[in-house]
């Protein structure tokens, strides 16, 4: 099995320690695709050669002038790759000796089409761990490795709320089959951050096998030229962009995954496809048809994946709201989702929300401030201990759905929520209290 390991450079500061891991490895059966680009590519093109000093698994091919962005680049060296898998290893970092054994040795046990992840140490300078933030869910472990002892960010599980933002995206190293990028579509070569954070999500969204190695087979060197720091902005924004484009896809695909049940409430006109609606006005022996309280009624605790409700809570009565959320949440596997879309009572400017006081069947009134009683421990003591669910916002803002809307000024809430239960026993990523 031939392993491709990718490298675009602009910078030949690190290449040597790169060429020294690779010599290293313990799976010889591999091919070093080195991509130079920018002003320094000549001397990094110059440095491998005299480096690799002949040897034929080493491919120096310079960056055509069209290609910028690191999207593109690395969509093109992939495209120069020969092997059966393709394994990024950026050109400031080190891998494991074992590291692509460890990579081979899961594809062998795998489907055709399988991406693997290991958990990585990030380490600064001086090389010592640096540490993800505790408040955002992240869990250690310790890790020796040629003589010292590295503190290592546990990986979480992989499913909608980690993929949906770049820091809890699976992190080095990153191996695709050669099936598995392709089937993704590869590398957006019009990204110029987040690149990898796309690739990983769509490879989720094409049904690849994710495999994860649960040790370290790579260091992240951290250091003030690192893109992940000179870059943070524009990478938080792209990371968003993600989040908002694939949160809903990602939600639907994970249930796929796992054969766990979608339902659409107040669906008996918008229900999409793959959603089981629950509504009144259904026909006559749909099992859908009833109220929600009484269908939801019926169905298992904790059976449930996802909950969609468009232009429904506005006409759940006030006084049920909460008992809805209690239900919702009963119903929903650890993990599950709450996603909604609801007129709002004001947008983001202040301006009243006529959309959600002029239709006379609205029985209760949204904004972004009403969900921090089902995700805050704080807010949720008002209500005198009424609330008996805890959720997380993943994403939530309020929005003109089309021009229509903004010139008749009635904008929308979105929220989207993960269950929180039995967090002894189930990890996930992020903050518990918003």
């Amino acid at each position: 099995m031939l392993l491709s390991v990718f490298t675009p450079t602009h910078d030949p500061a690190g290449l040597a320690d790169v060429w020294r891991c690779l010599l290293a490895q313990t799976w010889t059966d591999w091919e070093w695709v080195v991509v130079p680009n920018g002003p320094a590519a000549a001397d990094a093109a110059a440095r491998v050669g005299r480096m690799a000093a002949g040897d034929p698994r080493v491919r120096i091919v310079p960056a055509p002038p069209d290609a910028r962005g690191v999207g593109a680049l690395k969509r093109f060296a992939c495209g120069h790759c020969r092997g059966d898998v393709f394994v990024e290893y950026d050109h400031d970092d080190l891998i494991t000796d074992d590291c692509l054994a460890a990579v081979a040795e899961a594809v062998g046990r795998c489907p055709p089409a399988t991406f693997v992840y290991s958990d990585c140490v990030t380490v600064d300078p001086e090389g010592r761990s640096c540490l993800f933030a505790a408040d955002y869910g992240w869990r250690y472990y310790d890790w020796d490795y040629g003589g010292r002892r590295y503190t290592v960010n546990a990986h979480p599980d992989v499913g909608p709320r980690a993929l949906a933002e770049i820091l809890y995206t699976p992190d080095h190293v990153r191996a695709w089959t050669r099936r598995a990028y392709e089937d993704s579509g590869g590398h957006d070569p019009g990204l110029p951050v987040g690149d990898d954070h796309d690739l990983v999500v769509r490879t989720y969204l094409s049904g690849a096998h994710f495999e994860h190695v649960r040790r370290p087979l790579y260091f992240h060197r951290l250091t003030p030229a690192s893109t992940s720091r000179v870059r943070v902005e524009e990478i938080g924004r792209v990371s968003r962009q993600n989040r908002d484009r694939y949160l809903h896809a990602l939600v639907a695909e994970w249930c796929r995954r796992r054969g766990l049940p979608r339902f659409d409430l107040g669906g008996a006109h918008s229900c999409p496809p793959g959603y089981v609606p629950v509504d009144r006005a259904l026909p006559e022996g749909h099992p859908g048809r009833g109220d929600v309280f009484e269908v939801l009624g019926r169905l298992d605790d904790d059976s449930v994946g996802c909950f969609r409700a468009f232009d429904f809570l506005e006409h759940v009565p006030a006084d049920r709201v909460v008992g809805l959320f209690n239900l919702v949440y009963r119903k929903l596997v650890p993990g599950g989702f709450f996603l909604s879309h609801t007129p709002a009572v004001c947008d983001d400017e202040g301006r009243c929300g006529r959309g959600a006081y002029q239709d006379p069947d609205h029985k209760s009134f949204w904004s972004s401030n009403n969900f921090w009683y089902f995700t805050d421990r704080a807010y949720a003591a008002y209500l005198n201990g009424a609330v008996a669910c805890r959720f997380q916002t993943v994403r939530v803002g309020n929005h003109y759905p089309s021009d229509h809307h903004r010139l008749h000024l009635i904008p929308y809430v979105f929220w989207d929520g993960m269950a929180l239960k039995r967090d002894d026993e189930h990890y996930f990523p992020g903050p518990k209290r918003i």
